[in-house]
């Protein structure tokens, strides 16, 4: 028997989407936290009759998340909500302990960025909003080669929701924010009262009382550290706070029913973008502390990334890419029409149909083996778009990568799941490859700010191991094309057995090793081979369990045509479940 935890209470979140809410709720089972149910309903926040563009009544956030706690209160079988229909936490007996909140399904925010200089200040707002629910629509710099009334006329016709305002090091430059200062003090007149932006101010320490001064009559007002309290120091934590504030507090007064969430949450409302750079960052420490990673969730309307050479040293963006609202994007541009067709072997006006109908219906699924296809191959094209606008290679080396999506967590088995993630990421080298097929990475994150205890058990339990350890081999093809053979590979286990295998081009193989075990890998590669450590480099690595093991995919790098369209192929040679 387990000894119990110290901290035994019950959590619930509550995760809302452009799409779908999902309701989870984690508990003591065995002394050990895990998670007990997940409730779902249709996210409200357009419903019931659409999406306001098309005026008509924008629903209610909040019904949306009753619903899905009512269908997690019928598999639980107890009561989690009052006769009012509300959690009511603290008097309600049954209700959880603690309630968080995460959303992901608003507008994003209009963005105006000023800074003293394009390079520092205006750079570390950049990375500031980068990655959050906002669209920066215009910036400004002290070098601008724009007199008064061309920026005003800017300033004003970009009808931002929020101006970030940044410059010059504490003790530095002081008439360039001023000067922006008034610059917005006279916009003010152009804008309606109850449409003015918010102003996050993160410059100059010493200026902030007057600018709190100059600009308080007519805007919102929050301020901030400095992003750059020195030239050689980059703070933008407090800031990020500060604008994630800011983006909630535009959210709640814009959707009916937000306000609700907030108050049940007791103002734990985050965004599930930032829960899940908090649950990557834990993950990809775990995983691969001092390597490669990236962390990617497709969701309906974004697409959110994180990215870096280690787990201390990532950038996250938000991308208005998605497989329901997102793909409003992509539905005029025949370049991303091609890439999907290439990623499904379908034609274009083909394409273009799913496109079209999955962006009115998001949360349709697919009725059959050919809509299956196409909805994994946008997913896989859109992640590809992502990597290149990170200016990564099609083909990066990661140590770690996770990734998280309905694309993911519906898949019919979790091979397709695997191989989905492959042909988008198309990674090289070893990767800890980790795919959120329950959907609980945001929940995680935010778990992991108030009980140790809850984070360290989830991720020892099955929903959050890695779905597999890939080795992705690449080659110089010769005269004769590829190797006949392109290495050796030798699995043993902690126990001193061990498995070898020759690996052959064109075809996906697979070892066992059991998630919560350990192997080292002895890897021989072909000298036209790289195996991750370089062309015809030999070498050992010590490696984690997974539920499917280790899964060596020798199809190429870069996908070739063909493997791409093939997935009934490559699914035979894997198994269909994950016992």
């Amino acid at each position: 028997m387990r000894a119990s935890v110290v901290q035994t209470e019950t959590y619930l979140t509550l995760d809302i989407g452009a799409t779908h809410t999902r309701a989870y709720l984690f508990d003591v089972a065995d002394g050990m936290y895990r998670l007990v149910a997940l409730g779902h309903s249709n996210t409200t926040a357009f419903a019931p009759l659409g999406n306001p563009r098309f005026g008509r009544p924008v629903g209610d956030v909040w019904e949306g998340a009753r619903r899905a706690i009512e269908h997690l209160e019928s598999l639980v079988g107890f009561h989690l909500l009052d006769e009012e229909g509300l959690l009511s936490v603290g008097t309600n007996p049954q209700a959880p302990d603690q309630v968080f909140a995460m959303a992901s399904f608003g507008a994003p925010v209009r963005a105006v960025l000023m800074g003293v200089l394009p390079t520092l200040s205006l750079a570390s707002l950049e990375r500031v909003v980068a990655g959050t629910y906002s669209h920066v629509v215009a910036k400004f710099s002290a070098v601008d080669a724009m007199d008064p009334e061309t920026r005003l006329t800017r300033l004003v016709e970009a009808f931002p929701d929020v101006v970030a305002l940044a410059g010059g090091t504490d003790q530095g430059a002081e008439s360039v924010l001023l000067d922006f200062a008034y610059l917005l003090q006279r916009a003010a007149q152009f804008w309606p009262l109850a449409q003015r932006p918010w102003i996050l101010y993160a410059g100059n320490a010493n200026v902030a009382p007057k600018i709190e001064r100059l600009l308080g009559q007519h805007f919102e007002i929050r301020i901030a550290d400095n992003v750059r309290p020195k030239l050689t120091e980059e703070r933008l934590g407090p800031a990020r706070r500060a604008y994630w504030g800011i983006v909630r507090q535009w959210w709640v007064e814009r959707y009916p029913g937000l306000d609700t969430v907030y108050e049940q949450a007791q103002g734990r409302l985050t965004f599930t973008a930032e829960a899940f750079r908090r649950a990557a960052r834990i993950l990809h420490a775990v995983y691969a502390g001092q390597g490669s990673g990236l962390a990617l969730d497709v969701g309906s309307r974004y697409t959110y990334v994180r990215y870096g050479p280690r787990a201390d040293d990532t950038q996250g963006r938000v991308f208005p890419w998605g497989l329901g609202e997102g793909l409003a994007a992509w539905l005029d541009q025949p370049a991303f029409w091609e890439e999907v067709s290439y990623h499904s072997h379908l034609d274009e006006a083909q394409v273009r149909n799913f496109l079209y109908q999955k962006r009115l219906y998001p949360d349709t699924l697919p009725m059959s083996e050919e809509e299956l296809h196409l909805e994994e191959a946008v997913a896989e094209a859109l992640m590809g778009q992502v990597l290149r606008e990170l200016d990564e290679t099609r083909t990066p080396a990661l140590d770690f990568a996770l990734v998280s999506g309905s694309v993911f967590r519906g898949a019919p088995s979790p091979g397709r799941a695997l191989l989905t993630a492959l042909n988008g990421l198309q990674p090289r080298g070893i990767t800890v490859l980790l795919v959120d097929l329950a959907g609980v990475v945001p929940s995680l994150g935010v778990l992991a700010e108030v009980n140790q205890y809850a984070a360290v058990h989830l991720m020892g339990s099955v929903h959050l191991a890695p779905l597999a350890v890939v080795i992705s081999p690449r080659w110089r093809a010769g005269r004769r094309g590829a190797p006949g053979s392109l290495g050796e590979l030798t699995l043993t286990y902690s126990n001193g057995e061990s498995i070898s295998l020759t690996l052959q081009p064109g075809l996906i193989q697979r070892l066992p090793l059991a998630p919560g075990r350990m192997g080292s890998l002895s890897l021989i590669p072909h000298r036209r081979v790289d195996l991750g450590a370089g062309y015809g480099e030999a070498f050992e690595v010590q490696v984690p369990g997974a539920l499917m093991g280790v899964i060596i995919d020798n199809r190429g790098r870069p996908l070739p045509h063909e493997a791409l369209a093939e997935k009934a192929r490559w699914l035979a040679m894997l198994p269909a479940t994950l016992a």
